[in-house]
C-alpha cells in the first residue's frame, strides 16, 4: 500500500479544529445570550428564596396562633396578657417588633370562644422588585371556658 506525502489530518485533529471553529464563531452570541438571561435567572432564584422565607414565617405565625388557642383551651384561667405572652414565645426566629397578637372573645350557641390573631410584617431581604413589606396573618379559634 502506497502512502502519499500529503497525509490527511488524523480524525481527532479534524474534530478539534471543527469544534474550535464552531465555538469561536458562537462566542459572542453566547456572551449576549448569557447577558440577557442572567438577570432573569437571578430574579427567579431570589424569588424562590424569598417565597420560601415568607412561607416559613407564615407557618411560624400560624403555629403560634394554634398553639396559643390550645393553651387557652387547656388553661381556662389564662388572661389575655398571658395568651399574648404565650403567642410571643412561639415566634421563634421572628423579629418581635414586627409581631402583633390580638386576643378576642365571642360566644356562639352558648359556647365561649377565644380567637388568637397573629399579624407579622414580613420584610423582603432582597427587594429587587419593590415589594418591601408584606403583611402576613395567622388565626385560630377554640372553645374557652372562663
Amino acid at each position: 500500500m502506497h502512502r502519499s506525502s500529503h497525509h490527511p489530518l488524523p480524525v481527532a485533529n479534524r474534530w478539534r479544529r471543527l469544534l474550535i471553529r464552531f465555538l469561536g464563531e458562537r462566542g459572542a452570541a453566547t456572551a449576549v445570550e448569557v447577558a440577557m438571561l442572567a438577570p432573569v435567572l437571578i430574579l427567579m432564584i431570589f424569588g424562590v428564596i424569598e417565597s420560601g422565607r415568607a412561607l416559613w414565617v407564615l407557618n411560624t405565625i400560624q403555629r403560634a396562633a394554634e398553639s396559643t388557642t390550645r393553651y387557652a383551651a387547656v388553661n381556662s384561667s389564662a388572661t389575655d396578657s398571658t395568651l399574648q405572652t404565650q403567642a410571643q414565645t412561639q415566634a421563634v426566629g421572628l423579629n418581635t417588633s414586627n409581631y402583633t397578637v390580638t386576643i378576642t372573645h365571642d360566644t356562639t350557641g352558648g359556647v365561649n370562644f377565644v380567637t388568637v390573631s397573629v399579624d407579622y410584617q414580613f420584610t423582603v431581604a432582597v427587594d429587587i422588585i419593590g415589594w418591601g413589606t408584606i403583611g402576613l396573618s395567622g388565626r385560630s379559634r377554640a372553645p374557652f371556658n372562663n
